[in-house]
């Protein structure tokens, strides 16, 4: 026969308040470092589209995004000749493990 422990947690609500502090401030840190890493690769022509880029935090997640209409035609390119730049989706893809390790960083906090 062994000896048996249990630890309950009483203040749980307090605990996961503090988690969803640390995971939102995560996630404001990541939109935005995301923000700069898009802006960097973004396509200029006149500097609209590289200064327009903002974030957006949710709830477990962060968009990154602009309003500038002509953006899908320079990520995606189009039929008319315009080349895919993937600009933001390169910029996202080499700096994931940044992401991470900001929100590792955060939640050990």
């Amino acid at each position: 026969m062994g000896y048996e422990f249990q630890i309950i947690l009483d203040n749980i609500e307090l605990v996961m308040a503090a988690t969803t502090k640390q995971i939102q401030s995560a996630l404001e840190t990541v939109g935005q470092h995301g923000e700069e890493d898009v802006a960097q690769r973004a396509p200029v022509d006149t500097g609209n589209l590289k200064g327009s880029f903002q974030h957006k935090v949710g709830d477990n997640y962060v968009d990154i995004y602009t309003e500038v209409e002509y953006a899908p035609y320079q990520e995606y390119g189009t039929s008319r000749g315009i080349q895919p730049k993937h600009f933001m989706k390169n910029a996202i893809t080499a700096n994931l493990n940044k992401y991470k390790q900001i929100i590792e960083e955060e939640l050990k906090g």
